[in-house]
Order: structure tokens, then sequence, then C-alpha cells
């Protein structure tokens, strides 16, 4: 077998030497061994060498023992979600098992590629222009978001990084990393002596992400504070199979924010460097869609919420 890694149990299983058993000899073996009357039998083996082709050999003394940093978003597991889930755990898939060595840069778009059919992805919920829409690779970004999630607090050095159009409601602001083939990408570096890997799986609900390396030198804070709120507009569009009269909220509206974010960055309890950045995310229009049939059919009871703010100052520390 060739060299493995391990991610949930956080090791390396070195490469090892295959048996297999000589299936006609050992039958004569235990014909033999029976009608002599033995209760217990060798059977032949035939011992094969470890595999020459071992992509992961120059690992097999990998220490990964210890998590560096990790975050989980939550995803639905409705089955009108199906195909967006699905394109999580391809994401997800694609990026568990990556080795950065010492001062190596990891290119999401590069490890993932192209968000297409013959790629394994299908179309699902995703953002174009401030809207929710089906486009092929929809969800993708939940996975670079929660993968940035676990990086920031690992404390790797963000090479190319950009938030999301408008706030998710599946991670805070500040901790979010849209991408976009093949133009916009995240990237990390590995700035440490030793290397590290990703281990990343969506499953359950659940999309974890987590940086697995040797030790971990420093504590890491998030802070974030709402710097300034930016109004909404709000969009009327005719629906021509909708009663007349009858007004519906297809999208709801979400002010823009101005947000400074800081990583915190601490060593045996002591603060040895901040990272201040300042985010911009664009307000998110509400859409209104007016009937004009007098013949069409009635709203229904049930009406989109309105959207939360968010809160004004956050702290996570790991």
């Amino acid at each position: 077998m060739p060299t493995r890694l391990d991610l949930e149990r956080r090791r390396v299983e070195p490469a090892q030497r295959g048996t297999a058993l000589l299936a006609h000899d050992a039958l004569s073996a235990v014909a033999i061994g029976l009608a002599a009357g033995k209760t217990a039998i060798d059977l032949p083996v035939a011992h094969k060498p470890a595999v020459a082709d071992d992509p992961l050999a120059a690992y097999a003394e990998l220490d990964i023992g210890t998590m560096l940093g990790s975050f989980d978003t939550p995803y639905s597991t409705e089955a009108k979600e199906a195909d967006r889930s699905f394109n999580l755990k391809v994401g997800a898939t694609k990026v568990s098992g990556t080795v950065l060595l010492p001062g190596e840069t990891f290119s999401f778009n590069d490890r993932v590629g192209a968000r297409e059919q013959q790629n394994g992805f299908r179309y699902g919920g995703g953002i174009t222009a401030g809207e929710l829409v089906d486009v092929l690779g929809g969800g993708i970004c939940q996975v670079s978001s929660t993968l940035y999630g676990a990086a920031f607090f690992a404390g790797l050095e963000v090479v190319s990084h950009r938030p999301h159009s408008r706030p998710s409601s599946y991670i805070d602001m500040g901790l979010d990393a849209t991408v976009v083939w093949p133009d916009v990408d995240l990237k990390l570096r590995n700035p440490y002596d030793f290397p590290v890997v990703i281990h990343m799986v969506a499953r359950q609900g659940k999309v974890h992400a987590e940086v697995l390396g040797a030790r971990r030198p420093y504590q890491i804070a998030f802070e974030r504070e709402l710097v300034e709120a930016i109004p909404h507009k709000t969009i009327m569009r005719d629906d021509e199979n909708l009663r007349a009269g009858a007004q519906v909220v297809s999208q709801r509206g979400m002010r823009g924010f101005k947000v400074k974010r800081t990583r915190k960055i601490y060593q045996a309890g002591e603060l040895v460097r901040e990272e201040p950045t300042e985010l911009n995310y664009p307000s998110t229009s509400e859409i209104l869609r007016r009937g004009t049939n007098p013949s069409g059919a009635a709203p229904e009871a049930k009406q989109l919420p309105p959207l939360r703010d968010p809160a004004a100052h956050l702290r996570i520390v790991q």
C-alpha cells in the first residue's frame, strides 16, 4: 500500500509491503493437513514490495498531529438544496489533502479547477451581481470561506482574498472569501518552517476545515467592528403571473457595511502582531414583484423574513 494521509486521525500511514494468499497452494496445504489430523496449518503467502509509484512517499515522516486552526459553517440538508450540497462535498474533497511546504502558496482556483459539469459540479444557489441565482458550482464560495476561516486562525499568510458582494448567512462578515473562476482567487501562504496540511470535509450539514501541522506557535483573535452602514435600494418588478394589486418580496434587502477587521496574533499570552484590514460590503437591493394580471395567482401566504443586521462588534479567539 502507498503512503496515505489519515487526516481524521491526524497522522501519516507509511507505505507497507503487501501480502497475498497463494490460493491453490493453500487449498492443497489445508487438504494435506486435515488428512494428517493437524490442528494448525501454515498457509503459503507471497510478499509484495511497497509500490514503486508512491506520490506521498516524501511525506512519510510528516508531523500533522497538531491542529493550527479550524472553522465550521452550516449548510441546508433539505432535498431542494441537494445540488448545492453536492458542490460543497466536491469542493471540500478537491481541497482536502493539500500539503503546503514552508513558503509555499496555495491557490484555491488552481486546486479546485473550473466550475464546470465535466469537473464534477452541478447548478446550485450562488450570488451573482448581488442576487441569489442558480449557477454552475453554486455554493463553492462556502468552501473557500470555511477554508479561509481555518487559515485565518491557523496564522497562514493571506496573499489574495476578496469578501463577498453581500454578507452571507453561513459565516460572519470578515471571515468570508469569495472565489470566481478564473479571476477571483483565494491564495494562502505557509509562513512556518514546517509543512502544513489542509483537511476539509462536508457532511451532515456542516463544512469543516482545519489546518494541521507539527505545532501551533500562536493564538489568534478575530476582531470586527462595523464602521458605517449603507442603506439598501428597493427594486420593483412587474409580474404578469401574479394577481393585480398583489405585492411579493422575492429578495430581502440588506444594508451595506464598511468593516474594520483585525487579526491579532499572540505568543505565550503576549500580543506580537496586529493585522488590520478594511472591508466593504455593498448593500443588497430589496426586490419586490408587483402583480399586473387580474386573473393571476394569489401571493403565497408565507413571505421572506427580514434580514438581521450583524453585530456591531465581534471577537472570536482560537
